[in-house]
């Protein structure tokens, strides 16, 4: 993701953009937002930190503009079922784990509006759910030692900031930070995403 940001950084710096103008946004305004997310090491909630590591997945958007400077948006992202296999610390135990992560967000967004350019925060409440299983096995023999089953929900804020860059008075390239409360009870672990996506105002 950071040499997404770094062609991002380019494109804002392009001067064939300088022909660009920001929509003059209004209340009653719907827009969404179609973007590639990158999952930052996706841990199990209620677990002590095994994980699928950071995965890249589609993520949808969907706001309304109240105002020029607030807007409304829900948010819709899952990582389907993904597969990862570990070691654990002791180097006893192999891990295999499946997952699906999902989350649904509702969010206040705040805008800072230029001519081609809109800055942005966010702040909300997340929906988390996983479902999926862990299947231990002896790393000298293979045996399988246990196995169990995944299936955590939570509820938490989230908050996030980012900017949208304007190729023409509906369309924006977005790039968006995203932190998902603690995603563990006893741990400080946070579900980060990030994300490059295309904005798209519905005229």
């Amino acid at each position: 993701m950071k040499k997404l940001a770094i062609v991002l950084l380019l494109v804002l710096l392009t001067p064939a953009m300088s022909y660009a103008a920001g929509k003059d946004q209004q209340s009653g305004d719907v827009y969404t937002v179609f973007n590639l997310s990158r999952f930052n090491d996706i841990t199990v909630l209620d677990s002590d930190g095994f994980s699928v590591g950071s995965k890249a997945f589609f993520t949808v958007q969907a706001g309304l503009d109240l105002s020029k400077y607030l807007a409304v948006e829900a948010h819709l992202g899952t990582t389907n079922e993904v597969e990862d296999d570990s070691t654990d610390t002791a180097g006893t135990t192999d891990i295999h784990t499946q997952l699906r992560t999902s989350f649904a967000s509702v969010v206040a967004r705040g805008n800072l509006r230029f001519d081609k350019t809109t800055l942005f925060g966010f702040i909300g409440m997340t929906y988390l759910d996983q479902h999926g299983s862990a299947t231990f096995r002896d790393a000298t023999t293979g045996t399988i030692t246990g196995r169990v089953s995944i299936d955590e929900s939570r509820s938490g804020a989230t908050y996030g900031y980012g900017i949208d860059l304007f190729g023409n008075k509906t369309t924006a390239i977005t790039l968006k930070f995203v932190k998902a409360f603690r995603a563990t009870e006893d741990n400080d672990r946070d579900l980060n995403v990030t994300s490059l996506g295309i904005t798209h105002y519905i005229e």
